[in-house]
């Protein structure tokens, strides 16, 4: 057997206590293709949990037959920081307390930050370039000294990732149906087969890294951005990593007739990608047509009020559909109390509010289109 447990500590807020990452080894370190998963870094998303869960028999009886041919990392549980911010009964995991930063916003920019030190070093061999960006990319990584808790625990994150062949950041939305977030050259490099193993119904590609730097395009990203930053020189730099954010539907979908099917078919994604010896037979027929992120339409709450919805996750709609009425309770006339919340576009709605209290500014549903929409152009697709 080649699987081996490591504990890495980081940095703690407190005296008295200790925070640490539990990271399972499969393979031979070094080994290639290199996969890296990881669950939950919004920590209050358990079904991503549950699907590693299962998983991870698998990945051990593979092991005890042979069958790793590269090297596989999984961080079961991808936030202990958050996993611990329970505020009078309530689990708090999508943001540090601390900071108030989401945990899956501002990871490093590691093409700004090497993309001049390995200018000189660029050759006209593309596997080689491949290993010096992974090589820089590690050290520079390693050389920015984490000031917090929050940050000793996204450095930590990004280095055991950053030279992944595939790159799988687990997460699932408040309720919803399975969808998908990918950066466009990583979806042209295996996403496709990803969005269909796993029954994604909504597939986002974006073009460009956003300014939000997620986990998943903090990794994916950095190829297409130091192509972008140093273009000038000719040298060849191939999309080395396939890194995607899969969000295993809703947050009370933690079960496991939904998490062994989920297992399952990660476990086929790993042996497609080669990490993995075996048959994963013919890719399952897509569910989704895979659209940029400006057809995505976000709903926002208009006002405050009870929110009641008449479209469920994986529900088609059409513009001007009533997706959610919003109701103010104190109204004094409970006839007039209702504001219905239309969609401006076709599509299918993946994803929706799980709590019922709308605040103004809410992103309060979210629908996939089959087109870009003018009203989305320029806007963020993380905007919560």
């Amino acid at each position: 057997m080649t699987r081996s447990a490591e504990r890495i500590d980081l940095i703690c807020t407190s005296p008295g206590t200790d925070r640490y990452l539990t990271v399972q080894r499969y393979g031979t370190p070094g080994a290639r293709p290199k996969a890296y998963l990881q669950a939950a870094i919004h920590a209050d998303e358990i079904p991503a949990m549950m699907a590693l869960h299962h998983l991870r028999p698998m990945l051990d009886a593979a092991d005890k037959a042979g069958q790793i041919k590269g090297e596989i990392v999984v961080v079961p549980v991808a936030n202990p920081v958050g996993l611990a911010q329970n505020l009078a009964g309530y689990h708090l995991g999508r943001f540090d307390l601390i900071s108030r930063e989401n945990f899956n916003r501002n990871f490093l920019d590691v093409a700004t930050g090497i993309a001049e030190q390995v200018r000189p070093l660029l050759t006209d061999d593309a596997t080689r370039n491949v290993e010096i960006i992974r090589e820089a990319a590690l050290a520079w990584i390693d050389a920015q000294g984490p000031r917090n808790e929050n940050e000793s625990l996204k450095f930590t994150l990004l280095k055991l990732a950053i030279d992944a062949d595939t790159s799988l950041d687990l997460h699932c939305a408040g309720e919803a149906s399975m969808h998908l977030f990918i950066h466009e050259d990583c979806f042209n490099e295996g996403g496709a087969d990803l969005s269909a193993q796993i029954g994604s119904i909504a597939t986002l590609v974006s073009k460009h890294s956003s300014g939000a730097r997620a986990f998943s395009q903090a990794v994916g990203a950095i190829w297409a951005d130091l192509r972008e930053k140093l273009a000038d020189t000719g040298k060849p730099i191939p999309t080395a990593c396939m890194s995607a954010t899969v969000e295993y539907r809703g947050r009370t979908d933690v079960t496991d007739a939904f998490a062994k099917p989920d297992a399952e078919n990660l476990f086929k994604v790993l042996q497609r990608r080669g990490v993995i010896a075996g048959d994963p037979g013919p890719v399952p027929a897509p569910l989704c047509t895979p659209a940029p992120v400006s057809a995505m339409e976000v709903g926002y709450a208009p006002k405050t009020g009870v929110l009641t919805y008449h479209k469920n996750p994986g529900d088609v709609v059409k513009a001007g559909d009533v997706i959610c009425e919003i109701i103010d309770p104190m109204a004094e006339d409970q006839t007039k109390a209702r504001t219905p919340v239309k969609t401006l576009a076709d599509g299918v709605m993946f994803g929706r509010r799980p709590d019922r209290v709308a605040r103004p500014g809410m992103v309060i549903f979210r629908i996939a289109s089959d087109k870009p929409l003018p009203h989305r152009l320029n806007r963020p697709a993380l905007d919560d």
